[in-house]
């Protein structure tokens, strides 16, 4: 079945949207651990990982990942 982004994103307003992930329980623990140190909720402080991801040019995170973004970068240069 294909979904449109729009179906996929799950809208809650025009800025957020929900994500479910799943997540080996030790990542939880630690997640939990780190946030509530800092007085925040598991999904608040997942969302500041996500963004501090974002604010550093979203690296990639796998070597599959890290190739495709190098094939990209270089099919983009051709282009232009």
């Amino acid at each position: 079945m294909n979904h449109t982004h729009k179906e996929r994103v799950g809208r809650i307003g025009k800025e957020r949207a929900n994500l479910t992930a799943n997540v080996p329980v030790s990542l939880i623990q630690e997640i939990d651990a780190r946030a509530e140190a800092v007085n925040l909720n598991r999904s608040a402080y997942t969302a500041l990982i996500l963004k501090k991801w974002k604010e550093e040019g979203c690296p990639p995170v796998t070597e599959a990942d890290r190739a495709l973004q190098l094939l990209k970068g270089m099919l983009d240069k051709n282009k232009g």
